[in-house]
């Protein structure tokens, strides 16, 4: 079979043939499925050399998402693991999600002369799944885990020698630094800032409030050039920016954090750049009793607007019939409509990849797109001062459908009563302030009022 050079494939993932990493053997291979941390481990390894005089050991760093096809696995097996002294795994969502590889490795481990191999949880919490296949024990699992989820640099390099102490037995690692899980950004601050009032002497007076939500993955790999291009943008356009990280809005404690300051900041609209939902359309209830959006986003009364951070290549998107990759789409586009949050756009792609001097790792950030971001920034900026308009000044317009062949087909929608829907929302609408003029009394004579003027039947 013909092996595809990674540095020749123009995409890192979601590729359909074999591609061989060309990585050199290593003593320690680290495989994840985020490039932030393929980043952030990569630069850890970078600064533990620069601080050491005797030579470290050989550090391979690589995301498994490039090794789909498991000709690419057998061959990084053989040609980068074969002699390795320690493999260790981080798998987000468990084995399911990369199961031929953690199969192989697992069973390899099990040789005689196997590589002992560390499959840890890329979510923060227990997998005993991944600690039986593991070749050491829980507890030891558990402690590489916990580096990583505080998150970093200087508890990276910590994982690294970590790493070292499983291999060498010198017992060197000190305990994990705890990380917020979730905080307040600005461009140019280290880590984060520490209160909202120190946000605020950024801010415009009586300007509108855009939240900017992000994973802390970005903050922790310092891959934020997105971020720095949506605050700029914001300001430019009269917004007042609230940039959030947290590690997800499922966890309790970020959630809990994103909530209280999103009340606190009093954000008019919020520009969200994390993936999936937040709501169980199988559970009692999408949103919080009494609020309107899901998760901490409904701590606000506010609109959500859905931003895309694609793991593809600008070139590779501009080239495709789709568009957006599967899981780009499933992601960012098809999970987060389920919290009834507003698409907007891609706003920034992954930079080409490049090779790690040190760790051999195809290394890659995110490019913002100005345009694309000036575009979601400006939907924004109109709703937030929609948002400010009393209801009687709004216009609102209700488009029906339309089939140009009978009028009996006028709104007409299979297993729906549109007209009784859209009666409905008009009484909504007057109950709430709007200047609803010559309300009908029923979805029937709103259809009646529809037909007294041009019809399919009477249009001349």
């Amino acid at each position: 079979m013909h092996l595809l050079k990674i540095d020749e494939s123009g995409a890192l993932y979601d590729s359909d043939e074999a591609v061989d990493l060309g990585q050199p053997a290593g003593d320690i291979i680290f495989l994840t499925s985020a490039d932030t941390e393929v980043a952030l481990v990569s630069a850890a390894a970078l600064r533990r050399h620069e601080q050491q005089q005797e030579p470290p050991l050989e550090l391979r760093v690589a995301n498994y998402l490039s090794l789909s096809h498991p000709f690419s696995v057998d061959q990084y097996i053989q040609n980068t693991i074969a002699n390795a002294r320690l493999v260790v795994v981080r798998l987000l969502g468990g084995r399911g999600y990369w199961s031929y590889g953690v199969q192989q490795l697992a069973a390899q481990a099990g040789l005689p002369d196997g590589v002992p191999v560390i499959f840890l949880s890329g979510d923060g919490k227990p997998d005993p799944e991944l600690d039986y296949l593991s070749s050491f024990s829980a507890e030891d699992c558990g402690g590489l885990s916990a580096y990583l989820d505080a998150g970093g640099l200087d508890n990276a390099m910590q994982f690294l020698t970590a790493l070292s102490d499983l291999v060498e037995e010198p017992s060197k690692a000190v305990s994990p630094r705890p990380l917020l899980r979730a905080g307040i950004y600005w461009p140019g601050q280290p880590g984060a800032i520490t209160s909202l009032d120190t946000l605020k002497e950024q801010w415009r007076a009586d300007a509108p409030v855009a939240a900017i939500v992000f994973y802390r993955a970005l903050m922790q790999a310092g891959d934020l050039a997105p971020i720095d291009a949506l605050v700029d943008s914001c300001r430019a356009a009269g917004l007042n920016p609230l940039p959030l990280f947290g590690a997800s809005l499922k966890e309790a404690e970020s959630g809990g954090i994103i909530a209280g300051l999103l009340q606190q900041g009093s954000a008019d609209v919020i520009l969200n750049l994390t993936s999936f939902a937040v709501s169980d359309p199988g559970g009692d209830g999408a949103a919080i009793p009494g609020l309107v959006s899901a998760g901490p986003f409904g701590a606000i009364d506010a609109p959500v607007f859905q931003l895309v951070l694609s793991a593809s290549l600008a070139t590779d998107w501009a080239a495709s019939g789709a568009g957006l990759t599967a899981r780009d789409l499933a992601m960012n586009v098809a999970l987060p409509e389920l919290d009834g949050r507003i698409l907007t756009r891609a706003v920034g792609f992954k930079q080409a990849p490049r090779r790690h001097p040190l760790t051999h790792a195809m290394t890659t950030a995110y490019d913002a797109v100005p345009d694309r971001i000036d575009f979601a920034v400006k939907l924004a900026a109109g709703w937030a001062q929609l948002r400010r308009t009393v209801p009687a000044d709004k216009r609102v317009a209700l488009i029906m459908a339309n089939y140009p062949n009978r009028d009996g087909r006028l709104a007409n929608g299979v297993g729906l009563d549109t007209p009784e829907s859209v009666f409905g929302a008009l009484l909504t609408l007057h109950g709430a302030g709007y200047d609803v003029q010559g309300l009908p009394d029923s979805g029937a004579a709103l259809i009646a009022h529809m037909r007294a003027g041009p019809t399919n039947a009477g249009w001349q």
